[in-house]
């Protein structure tokens, strides 16, 4: 067992994204997560879940779970100014504490990770293994419908 795998957790908070101000997303028909205040599904969320970098949602993770950033941070293994530097985005953390993180707070790892600008190793596989088939693919099913200026110049 990793040593990792024992490490503290935080105190039972709220979904993730509740935790972040976010109302939480219901599954609707085809597995599509919708958002009950909205009714956007995940697809035209994204944009508005992913961005959010790591510092915000670290910052969002810890408020709502009721810690102060002095008591968080030997939890996490890490000093309490490390944390206020990442919570400001003064410094972007290493894969191993993100992760580290994400298993705290409960916390999607892949998004967690993504939100610091890296992608996970399994993704990059892939585009490593299949590249011209994984861009094709990411193309057609996530492309934005051109406006018609840009398609009467193209």
């Amino acid at each position: 067992m990793p040593p990792e795998a024992d490490a503290p957790r935080a105190p039972a908070i709220r979904p993730a994204n509740a935790a972040l101000g976010m109302s939480p997303l219901l599954r609707g028909s085809g597995g599509i997560a919708v958002q009950p205040s909205t009714g956007l599904n995940t697809l035209s969320t994204y944009d508005r879940i992913l961005p959010m970098e790591f510092g915000e949602i670290l910052r969002g993770l810890r408020t709502s779970a009721g810690l102060g950033i002095k008591r968080l941070a030997p939890d996490l293994g890490v000093s309490y100014t490390y944390l206020s530097k990442l919570e400001n985005k003064d410094i972007r953390p290493s894969e191993k504490l993100v992760r580290r993180v994400a298993r705290y707070f409960d916390y999607d790892a892949d998004r967690l990770l993504m939100s610091t600008g890296r992608i996970p190793e399994e993704i990059l596989e892939i585009l490593r293994e299949h590249p011209e088939e994984a861009v094709d693919y990411l193309r057609q099913r996530f492309s934005r419908p051109q406006s018609s200026k840009a398609q009467k110049r193209g």
